[in-house]
């Protein structure tokens, strides 16, 4: 497997309220290359930091040929802190639109 990124995202943990589409904390593994390992989870704003220090990160998908023992993902896309009205957003493409945006990604 072809590295993807610094750091990969599976899934997504949104705040109390789900209508204003705002992340909580985000589910992410290590890109190792041959395979994403070190699974933990990280805080939004730590995120936003860590892109904006350079740290890449795209998203994953689980694969059909995931299971409960053997995890497997597909590449999803790169991701990017895009700010609107003055405030930093999680996004994987650039709209005005005031929520974070990773696609489908799974939610825990």
């Amino acid at each position: 497997m072809e590295k993807w990124a610094d750091e990969v995202i599976v899934a997504v943990h949104y705040s109390n309220s789900k209508a204003n589409k705002v992340i909580n904390t985000l589910k992410i593994f290590d890109d190792e290359g041959d395979k994403l390992s070190s699974g933990r989870t990280r805080s939004r704003e730590n995120v936003i930091s860590d892109i904006k220090n350079g740290t890449t990160y795209v998203t994953a998908y689980k694969s059909k040929e995931s299971t409960q023992s053997t995890k497997k993902y597909n590449k999803g896309k790169k991701v990017i802190v895009y700010p609107v009205k003055s405030k930093d957003y999680i996004k994987t493409e650039r709209n005005e639109k005031t929520e974070d945006n990773l696609d489908k990604i799974e939610e825990f």
